[in-house]
This record gives C-alpha cells, structure tokens and sequence, in this order.
C-alpha cells in the first residue's frame, strides 16, 4: 500500500525549513534504507529551494510524496517563474578550488541518482516537477 504524505508550505527560507522537517518525520515512518532517505531529503531540499530562491512563487508551493513499489516519487507544484529543471544543463565542475562557483550542481546531483525528471508547465501556468527515486 503505497504511503503518501502532502507537504504545503509558504514560498519562504522558513517554509522551507518546516516543510523539510514535516518530510523528515514522514520518512522516519517508513521503511527505507539511510541511503534512499538521504536521497530523498536531498532532492527535496535542492528543488524546493530553488523554487523558493529562484523562482519566487506567490502562492503555497504543493509537493506530494508518494512512497509506493520501487520508487518515492515527489510532484512539486509551484506558480513561480517557469523553469523546466528536465532540460537543464549543469555547469562543469570546477577544477580550481580557489577559484570555484558556489552553487548551480544541484539539478544535476539530483539526477545521478533519480530515475526519472519529468516536467510541465499546467494550464494554469503553474510549474509541475516530478522526480521518482528508487527505494526498493
């Protein structure tokens, strides 16, 4: 039976925060590996921060988390500025660490270890990011 957990929270650092802890509590219910819940807390920390720094929603940003067969899939939905994080090309890594970039690897973090980033922009010009994590 699959196990699935709404996180609503205000666009803001403190929203985040709160959210990031509700998400934290629903994991402690389930049965997952440290692995696939470091994984987990990871991609929502890097998405949803991006969303509330880059993308300045005005209205309650939605993620739903749904744990359930091999994978937890996370569907965030937010009504900020329209950014397909699917098509998104990671910067190159640094190899001058005196001189390295802070930030601008988190998409592509999360991708090495999602199994699918899927995006689309709702015809109520919302954006809708789903990525689906193994577990199993």
């Amino acid at each position: 039976m699959a196990k699935v957990r709404l996180l609503k929270f205000p666009g803001t650092t403190a929203g985040l925060a709160d959210a990031a802890l509700q998400l934290r509590a629903f994991l402690e219910g389930a049965v997952l590996a440290a692995r696939c819940r470091y994984q987990i807390e990871l991609a929502f920390d890097e998405i949803a921060g991006n969303i509330v720094r880059h993308a300045h929603p005005t209205a309650d940003v939605e993620v739903a988390v749904t744990l359930e067969g091999p994978e937890a899939v996370m569907t965030f939905v937010d009504d900020g500025r329209p950014f397909d994080a699917s098509r998104h090309t990671p910067r190159a890594l640094d190899t001058d660490l005196e001189h390295a970039q802070i930030g601008g690897l988190g998409i592509g973090l999360v991708r090495k270890f999602a199994t699918r980033l899927g995006y689309e922009l709702t015809p109520q010009r919302h954006n809708r990011l789903t990525v689906a994590i193994p577990i199993a």
